[in-house]
């Protein structure tokens, strides 16, 4: 049974493995290529403080190549998300599965030994593409960036995304048992989850911490309110927040030359201005939440399709 699947995904393998050829050697020609930034001229930049366009050297924001190599490896779950969906679905459209099953292989065993075979073969590629994206970590702790912006990136993560993209798409597969339904049932689903969990749930999964600044008096010709400085590694997970001295929320806020009362949107100080965020030591506390969240989710799809195929006809 391995072998026959080895057979039919061989192509896929090949794909998957190009796939991650060029991302490494990709990654090592941007650490070649740019040693100005990788990591000790880019941290003497951060340390010094003398320069504020040391910014412009963060290489994952700045840099195309970069760009295109993280663009890379959130691709590479969603190709093994359409392997998943050509397993089973392939063989209900050619009517392999009736040759295994009327040859003395149970559904069960049919359908268990292709499971762990592909989820085997998907997790190592996922651990080859999490030691390539340590290139870009390496870069990002350089240059003194926080890490949030490699979240779906990092190693931990990288292996929920790969089994759930897996098992979305066997289930799938045995879901339509064909193969274009399933692909793009797939695809679309894939996308959906992701985007929803990273915009809607992921800035939630603990109670964000609030930076904040006090504005005491109104500096000429100011108008608006100052943003807090959120500490080293933080991530703003919000627009910032005007809150008057009684402790209620200001939109627009505009500061009076006097103190008298509230009047014309006009707003005696002080004004503290209220910036959400998430601290930097959390960051693999909520990788530990997502990729709980995704491993989940992938069993559960499993245990579908696996109920899916054990009731085919």
């Amino acid at each position: 049974m391995a072998w026959l699947t080895w057979r039919q995904h061989r192509g896929h393998a090949v794909t998957a493995g190009a796939l991650l050829v060029a991302l490494g050697v990709g990654v090592i020609l941007c650490l070649v290529l740019l040693p100005h930034l990788y990591p000790d001229g880019a941290q003497r930049c951060t340390t010094s403080g003398a320069d504020q366009s040391c910014v412009a050297l963060l290489p994952q924001l700045s840099t195309s190549a970069w760009s295109w190599i993280v663009l890379g490896g959130l691709l590479f779950p969603t190709l093994l998300g359409t392997v998943g969906a050509t397993t089973i679905s392939r063989e209900f459209e050619g009517n392999g599965y009736l040759l295994a099953w009327t040859q003395g292989v149970p559904r069960r065993q049919w359908f268990l030994r292709r499971a762990l075979f592909l989820s085997c073969g998907a997790l190592a590629g996922a651990a080859v593409l999490a030691a390539v994206m340590q290139g870009w970590f390496a870069a990002q702790r350089g240059a003194g960036d926080a890490i949030w912006g490699g979240f779906d990136i990092s190693p931990i993560v990288l292996f929920g995304y790969t089994l759930f993209a897996l098992a979305l798409g066997t289930a799938a597969g045995a879901l339509f048992q064909r193969t274009s339904p399933a692909v793009a049932l797939t695809l679309v689903s894939y996308i959906a989850v992701r985007v929803t969990i990273a915009v809607g749930l992921r800035t939630r999964y603990l109670a964000p911490l609030q930076a904040s600044t006090v504005m005491g008096t109104n500096p000429a010709g100011m108008t608006g309110s100052p943003l807090p400085v959120v500490p080293a590694g933080g991530w703003s997970t919000g627009s910032p927040v005007d809150v008057d001295a009684a402790g209620h929320t200001i939109t627009a806020a505009v500061w009076c030359a006097s103190p008298p009362p509230v009047t014309g949107g006009c707003y005696p100080a002080p004004i503290t201005v209220l910036q959400p965020y998430q601290p930097a030591s959390r960051f693999w506390l909520f990788q530990g939440i997502e990729v709980a969240i995704f491993v989940g989710l992938a069993l559960a799809l499993f245990a579908l399709a696996h109920r899916l195929v054990m009731r085919a006809r």
